[in-house]
């Protein structure tokens, strides 16, 4: 079992984006994205940066967010300063781009009152001690799951974590998003419930990390799943 990366915070507090009281947070949200569903719905069009075949980017980080038992806080009012650009490009290479780094830090890392290179550290010490799935190598009509069999493999390959410790999200049919619940040290803790309302699909697709090579991958032989009649040749 890969070993869990723990950041010691103490005293974190956190300012709710509609008040200027002090307040703790819960726990953290870790927010994996795979990225070619993002791009295949919305980033292609905008051109940016995080789709550029060349990079072949799967999972990414989206964020590490301050969670509260119901709902959470944001754009929080902080007197920590901005990240500099020299610690946003940083980030770049585990969230597809530094403008979406930046973007993090204002939603959620000012909610963390912590200064930008330690959110940014914890961060990415959460995103590297979670080992993720093995990257799907199908091209989007041939990639059908099931999302449980998607927990089921992080589960496998992450005994630190329980099943109500994470949960898959989903947009129009494609894999959005695998959510992990941590405490404020980093460690897997029980998501909320609002948190825990993922993926009602009952089979999903994922298109492949990469777009340039998405037609030379079509040409491999799928399996046939003949029980649940989904084409698939590959399961988490």
């Amino acid at each position: 079992m890969q070993k869990f990366i723990q950041i010691i915070c103490v005293g974190l507090w956190v300012f709710t984006g509609h008040s200027a009281k002090a307040q703790m947070f819960d726990y953290y949200v870790l927010s994996l994205s795979w990225s070619p569903s993002w791009c295949q719905l919305t980033g292609l069009k905008r051109g940016a940066e995080q789709c550029d075949a060349t990079r072949d980017l799967a999972w990414i980080l989206h964020g590490l967010w301050p969670q509260y038992e119901n709902g959470w806080p944001k754009f929080c009012k902080t007197t920590q300063p901005a990240p500099t650009p020299k610690q946003l490009k940083t980030m770049r290479h585990i969230m597809g781009s530094e403008g979406l780094a930046l973007h993090a830090w204002r939603k959620h890392g000012t909610c963390a009152n912590l200064a930008a290179d330690d959110y940014f550290q914890a961060s990415r010490a959460a995103f590297e001690a979670i080992r993720k799935p093995d990257q799907l190598t199908l091209p989007l009509s041939e990639q059908r799951f099931a999302p449980t069999s998607l927990i089921d493999s992080v589960l496998r390959d992450n005994l630190q974590l329980q099943p109500n410790n994470l949960v898959v999200t989903c947009r129009k049919g494609l894999l959005h998003e695998l959510r992990i619940c941590l405490d404020k040290q980093l460690s897997p803790r029980r998501c909320g419930r609002d948190v825990l309302r993922g993926c009602s699909d009952p089979y999903i697709s994922a298109p492949t990390p990469s777009y340039a090579n998405a037609a030379r991958r079509s040409k491999t032989k799928p399996i046939t799943n003949k029980t649940s009649k989904v084409t698939r040749r590959n399961s988490f």
